[in-house]
């Protein structure tokens, strides 16, 4: 929780906002997104050893789940708390898995998050 806590202060306390009100939740969510997943790169492909593919899926996941976050920001009145709890539990969600992280796939859960993102952009489209 303390990672995501840190993390949180700067991608939905100090940028989210800035990012929203100058270019939208959507455009908001990609960057942040983007900078989100690249901020993670290094530690996913050399410290686990990872394959491109999972790497592609992991990004893919990361800035999906941002747009998401961006919709719930929004729609909590601008809640930093909530932001953080999602994070922290995207961390620890694998952890519960059977294998732990052996068992996670993060190509899957993209293709499972696409359509939720999409729905929630749908749903947010007027803030």
């Amino acid at each position: 929780m303390p990672g995501a806590a840190l993390e949180e202060l700067g991608w939905t306390g100090f940028l989210t906002p800035r990012l929203q009100a100058r270019w939208g939740v959507a455009r908001a969510g990609l960057i942040i997104g983007a900078a989100w997943a690249l901020w993670h790169v290094v530690p996913w492909f050399r410290g686990q050893g990872h394959s491109v593919v999972w790497l592609s899926g992991q990004i893919a996941m990361t800035v999906l789940m941002r747009l998401i976050m961006g919709v719930v920001y929004v729609r909590a009145g601008q809640s930093l708390a909530l932001a953080t709890l999602i994070h922290a539990a995207m961390n620890l969600a694998y952890s519960f898995a059977p294998n732990a992280a052996a068992s996670y796939d993060p190509v899957r859960l993209a293709l499972i998050l696409l359509p939720v993102a999409a729905l929630a952009l749908w749903a947010g489209r007027e803030i």
